[in-house]
């Protein structure tokens, strides 16, 4: 009974020990990009993992052992199509090549540099233990490598590829590509083929971990300058539509002041004519003056006050600089925002971002009038985009993929990422609907 519990120790540890470094490879992936590595992710990963492996183990028997040295590259590529299926190609095989090459790279480090001080000099570790505890320290050193130099390239994700961003991931893609090229190649020939390559794969370790580290820095080093770019901005415009909100209200006061001294005036003679029972003098006063005032006071453009209940200046100045643009579009903009609101329960910068996304489309999409509505309704916010559209419905089954847009090319990215941004909130929600002329965007809150 004893041997037979050691034995079962003994197997259940090696399971472990060979299972170990394939649920870690996957944790490494979702952590260098930034997608919290939930339990299901993880094992939907290591279960894709093993697929390859053994489709991979087949076309060993059937074809080449070549294949034994291509299944990381794989599976990485195939997990990054998984979780970014929505994206830009270019981008899915940069988010699936950078882990595996940085975890590539340090291993060979580890095994080539370091190794050699403990009496394995060729790089070839032999021993089951050696070779899963040298793997899990190069991918603990590829996630704090990461999280040390704090790049995070998930904004090359959130928005349309520039062009210099895409000649750098087009280049960093095909560099990596031929990294592994050259590496498992050289990989193959020394341990299929007995062809020594080991001096000429240090060689290449050394050109890779100066290149490509310095492509990487470049890279971060470039989106930190654009993003402080896209910040000085954004607080410009946050100030030049704080401005012209004041100027705004100012126009709106003026205009107040004006109908009060002008009502003034109307109620004395009202009252004139009614002291005197003088009908024909008060059905004169109304049909002159009071119903022309009435129709001025339902303008759309007394409609611009009410952003005053709307207490997070950011998100007012935003819907100040739509309701101008909406405007001098020839579009009429209609605002309704009961009661005082404080926005929360979601970051503030990704809120101005679905704010900005819906109200665009409304604008670009509509065809004579824009409605918005926010307000609190049974502890959840809710805000409310709606348009006019040529189309009695629109077909709203695609609307959401990344690069649909009914306005040309270079256009509907914004849906699709508000799709994706939203997704980290279990919060909030989006709704769609199209019917009557309308285009319907409801985002709840909760």
């Amino acid at each position: 009974m004893t041997n037979i519990s050691g034995h079962l120790i003994t197997v259940s540890l090696s399971l472990i020990l060979m299972m170990f470094p394939h649920v870690l490879s996957v944790y490494m992936m979702l952590k260098i990009n930034k997608i919290k590595p939930t339990l299901q992710l993880v094992l939907r990963g290591f279960f894709l993992k093993l697929m390859v492996m053994l489709i991979l183990s087949l076309l060993i028997d059937s074809l080449s052992g070549y294949f034994l040295f291509i299944d990381e590259p794989l599976f990485y590529l195939l997990f990054s199509y998984y979780l970014f299926r929505n994206s830009q190609k270019n981008l899915i095989i940069f988010y699936g090549l950078l882990p595996v090459t940085l975890h590539n790279i340090f291993y060979r480090s580890v095994a080539f540099f370091i190794l050699p001080f403990f009496g394995i000099a060729d790089g070839v570790i032999g021993d089951d233990l050696i070779f899963t505890l040298i793997q899990v320290l190069s991918a603990l050193i590829v996630i704090l490598f990461i999280q040390w130099l704090d790049y995070d390239f998930r904004i090359l994700n959130e928005r349309k590829l520039e062009s210099d961003d895409r000649i750098i991931i087009v280049f960093l893609n095909w560099a990596m590509g031929l990294y592994f090229l050259i590496m498992q190649s050289l990989s193959y020939l020394q341990y299929e083929k007995i062809f020594n390559t080991f001096e000429l794969r240090k060689l290449i370790i050394i050109i890779y971990l100066i290149l490509f580290m310095g492509m990487i820095k470049q890279l971060d080093s470039h989106l930190k300058v654009k993003l402080q770019a896209e910040l000085s901005f954004q607080q410009d415009l946050h100030q030049r539509n704080l401005e012209n909100y004041s100027l705004h209200m100012e126009e709106l006061y003026r205009e107040v002041r004006g109908f009060r001294h002008d009502y003034t005036n109307l109620l004395t003679t009202l009252k004139m004519g009614i002291e005197a029972g003088d009908l024909d003098q008060i059905e004169e006063v109304y049909h002159s003056v009071l119903k022309d005032t009435e129709e001025r006071m339902r303008d759309s453009h007394f409609d611009f006050g009410r952003l005053v209940n709307i207490q997070e200046p950011a998100l007012k100045s935003l819907l100040a600089a739509k309701f101008s643009e909406a405007s001098d579009k020839g579009l009429e903009m209609h605002l309704e925002i009961p009661a005082p609101i404080q926005p929360k329960r979601m970051k503030l910068v990704d809120l101005i971002t679905a704010v900005s996304v819906l109200v665009d489309n409304a604008i670009d999409e509509s065809v004579s009038e824009i409605s918005i509505a926010f307000f609190e309704k049974e502890n959840s916010h809710v805000l409310i985009v709606e348009n006019s559209i040529e189309e009695e419905a629109k077909d709203l089954k695609s609307i959401f993929d990344f690069g649909y847009s009914t306005k040309g090319e270079e256009r509907g990215i914004g849906l699709y990422n508000l799709l994706k941004m939203i997704e980290k909130y279990p919060n909030v929600a989006i709704e769609t609907q199209s019917k009557d002329y309308r285009f319907t965007q409801i985002l709840n809150i909760f």
